[in-house]
């Protein structure tokens, strides 16, 4: 049982790659260390992503998440965290001050697997660097900050 009304994971590309060799940095997957009850209604948000793009020509990033509940977008249902526009290929650190609150699809949290797209539905294209994302579980009903 969570006795807290928010959770914050911090994130990398790299974090389980001995369980997950194939991971990166626009698919991976992060085994947690502990299982996480989360009771009630909880949404997640991505607060931050760090990356360095390929010399990518992408206008917009699509960031899902297995948390997710499915949202339509590009003509489909897809667990989507966050889409991100971008104005020009580069390294990027955006910080989200409004972030989208998203329904949480499990109330018991073992793994997180992220995947990053680009407009086109293909992998995006990062350099060789790991890429850092922080989400934050809330609580329906919680204290709001």
């Amino acid at each position: 049982m969570s006795s807290t009304n928010q959770h914050m994971l911090f994130l990398c590309s790299t974090d389980s790659s001995k369980l997950y060799p194939n991971n990166t940095s626009s698919e991976f997957i992060v085994e947690l260390g502990q299982t996480y009850e989360l009771d009630g209604e909880w949404t997640v948000e991505l607060t931050e992503i760090r990356c360095a793009l390929d010399n990518s020509k992408a206008k917009q990033l699509y960031v899902y998440s297995n948390l997710c509940e499915p949202s339509y977008v590009q003509n489909k249902y897809s667990p989507l965290l966050r889409n991100i526009s971008l104005s020009s290929p580069r390294k990027t650190i955006e910080q989200f001050h409004n972030s989208y609150a998203i329904k949480v699809a499990h109330s018991q949290l073992q793994r997180v697997k992220i995947y990053i797209r680009d407009e086109n539905n293909k992998p995006a294209s990062f350099s060789k660097d790991p890429l850092y994302i922080t989400l934050r579980l809330k609580k329906y009903g919680g204290q709001h900050t």
